[in-house]
C-alpha cells in the first residue's frame, strides 16, 4: 500500500486494519517512500519510520523502507 501517495499518509492506516480484519490471510506491504527515493512523502526519516511502525501495528506484515 503506497501510503506516500495519499495527501495524509496516516489516513491509510485504518484501511490496512480493515483489510486484515476482513481477510486475515491477506499479505499487505506498506510503503511511505520519501521524495528522495522517488516517492511522494516530504516528511523526515523519523516521521516515515513512525508511519511505517503504525502500519505494522495495524496489520501490515511487510514494510518497504
Amino acid at each position: 500500500m503506497r501510503l506516500d501517495l495519499l495527501p495524509q499518509p496516516e489516513a491509510g492506516l485504518p484501511l490496512i486494519k480493515l483489510l486484515r480484519e476482513r481477510w486475515p490471510k491477506l499479505k499487505i506491504l506498506a510503503t511511505c517512500r520519501r521524495k528522495e527515493a522517488q516517492g511522494g512523502f516530504a516528511g523526515s526519516i523519523e516521521e516515515q519510520e513512525r508511519i511505517l511502525a503504525k502500519a505494522a501495528a495495524n496489520g501490515a506484515q511487510l514494510l518497504d523502507l
